[in-house]
């Protein structure tokens, strides 16, 4: 009897900690998805424009933002949202510096990553697979160019689509139709 006492405390440590972090699994999945999208993407924090950037970043340097919104002269394609945020980037930074614009990918990636998580586990109802799922998201081979690449709206187009999933989604289980909306 005396050894089982003495063992006690050791399992009732180990359910403590292990009730710990099942209770905030959600809390460690979203640090390990930050920290392995970070190893992937990071690197590109150092990477100079290239290709066709400066071409697209000088649209939106010699515009005004209403000249942005009312006017497509001259641009190969109309994308309003992203010439605004270069231009942004560029006004608070005073100059066009491309580790501000890598640093926005990456962040707006890991919000992604973050809101895959919990768009996953609504429809999963399982934390792991939510997790297993985000981490594929956030490492999909062909998200490293969109992610690298400073022109690429596609992040901040993803940041809406799954925003907009997962407000659809509460609002029909929930049945509160300005979620919808």
């Amino acid at each position: 009897a005396s050894s089982q006492e003495r063992e006690r405390p050791y399992a009732l440590r180990f359910t403590h900690y292990a009730s710990r972090i099942t209770r905030h699994s959600s809390l460690v999945w979203l640090i390990v998805l930050t920290i392995a999208t970070l190893l992937v993407y990071v690197s590109s924090l150092r990477y100079p424009f290239f290709w066709v950037d400066p071409i697209d970043i000088g649209l939106a340097r010699d515009r005004s933002i209403l000249q942005i919104f009312t006017t497509s002269q001259g641009y190969l394609y109309y994308r309003p949202f992203a010439f605004v945020l270069w231009k942004s980037l560029a006004v608070l930074q005073g100059e066009f510096n491309p580790f501000a614009f890598h640093l926005v990918h990456i962040i707006t990636h890991v919000v992604n990553v973050w809101l895959m998580f919990a768009l996953a586990k609504r429809l999963l109802r399982q934390t792991f697979a939510a997790g297993i799922a985000a981490l594929f998201f956030a490492w999909y081979p062909f998200s490293h160019q969109t992610i690298t690449w400073v022109i690429s709206p596609q992040p901040q187009a993803t940041l809406f689509m799954l925003l907009s999933a997962i407000l659809y989604y509460d609002g029909r289980v929930n049945d509160r139709r300005k979620l919808i909306w």
